[in-house]
Parts: C-alpha cells; sequence; structure tokens
C-alpha cells in the first residue's frame, strides 16, 4: 500500500474479512498502520531494501495494541540477493521490537518452499530473535493474532453480534450456525471419529 486513501476501514469489502493485513510503502503508511489503522499484520517487506528506518516508538505501539509484525522468509531461499534484504530486513524489525509480535510465514509459490516448525525456529535464530521467541512466532503469537482478529468484530471482545434469521430453514439449522458463530476461544473441538476396523 503506497496511500493511506486507499485504507477505508468502514467500508463493507475490509469488515467481511477474518484478518487484515497491510504491507506499507512509506515510513508514513507504516507509522499510520502502526499507531491507528484497525488491522492485525503489518507485513514487512523482504523482496527489497526497506525504503525507511523502523523505528522503536511506532513498532512498540503497534506490538501493545496487538498487531503483529510478519516476515516471509520464501523469498531467502529463491533467491541470494532476497536472502541478504530478508535477513536485514528482518535483524532491522527485531532490534525495533525486541523479538515481540513477530510471526513467520512462508508466502511460498511451490510446496518445496514450505519448512517446518522446527527449521522456522532455527530461521528465527537467525533473524535475531531469541529461542522463545523463535518458538512463540511459529505458535502461540499466531493464535493471539486470530484472536485479536475476533476481537476486533466484537467491539474489543465485550459485544459479539450475529444475524438471526426469521425464515424456518434457518431455524432448523441453528444448533450448527451457533458452533460457527461461537468465537474461536468458545468452540468446543468435534469428538474424534471411531471407526471399525
Amino acid at each position: 500500500m503506497s496511500e493511506s486513501s486507499y485504507f477505508r476501514p468502514a467500508d463493507p469489502a475490509y469488515r467481511s474479512f477474518d484478518l487484515l493485513a497491510i504491507s506499507p510503502a512509506t515510513e508514513k503508511l507504516f507509522h499510520a498502520a502502526c499507531m491507528s489503522y484497525d488491522i492485525d499484520i503489518i507485513c514487512v517487506p523482504v523482496t527489497e531494501k526497506l525504503p525507511f528506518t523502523l523505528k522503536r516508538a511506532p513498532v512498540n505501539g503497534a506490538v501493545d495494541r496487538g498487531v503483529v509484525f510478519e516476515v516471509s522468509y520464501s523469498a531467502a531461499i529463491r533467491d541470494s540477493t532476497m536472502r541478504r534484504y530478508t535477513i536485514a530486513n528482518a535483524n532491522s524489525l527485531m532490534e525495533s521490537c525486541k523479538g515481540k509480535g513477530v510471526i513467520l510465514s512462508s508466502a511460498a509459490e511451490k510446496a518445496l518452499e514450505l519448512r517446518g516448525p522446527y527449521d522456522l525456529t532455527n530461521l528465527g535464530l537467525l533473524f535475531g530473535l531469541s529461542d522463545k521467541d523463535a518458538k512463540e512466532a511459529v505458535s502461540s503469537t499466531c493464535r493471539s493474532v486470530l484472536l485479536h482478529a475476533e476481537s476486533r468484530r466484537t467491539a474489543n471482545g465485550i459485544i459479539y453480534t450475529t444475524k438471526s434469521c426469521s425464515d424456518s430453514s434457518c431455524q432448523q439449522e441453528a444448533p450448527d450456525s451457533e458452533l460457527c458463530d461461537a468465537p474461536a476461544a468458545k468452540r468446543l473441538r468435534p469428538p474424534p471419529r471411531v471407526t471399525d476396523s
């Protein structure tokens, strides 16, 4: 995103998405995304050198608001120049946020570019994360993003509204729709399937 006029949070098109991520191209947009936009993820560009420096104040403001930073690693697998940019941009981010509020993702175009969680933990160490923060970047921080997105849609976790339908066909499907409309933290896992062998 290069201009802030493109992001209109009141637009119904944005409200239909569960997760909102932004990839800012300028320092002004980065600062606005960190401090005021109602989003879930800020994607750090890794295919080129950052056109601005990551300052600690906006980064910490975003982390305090529950917004996380995404670093994708598949560009580092494809090309040595992109590997240099990925490591440099990730290290710059880690210096600003001290490893808090970071997730590692693939952005893979091919299945061969995917890596397992233990490989990602080791890659996080290369990016400047501590061992604990690297494990969190693959596991618990990802879950906190989903919960942040859920609370963004529920007025900060206080009110959760659903559309009710008066049609008799909707009332027959009510038990299933109630399970689907429950917040992620409140949903019950389905019972395990038992098969006869």
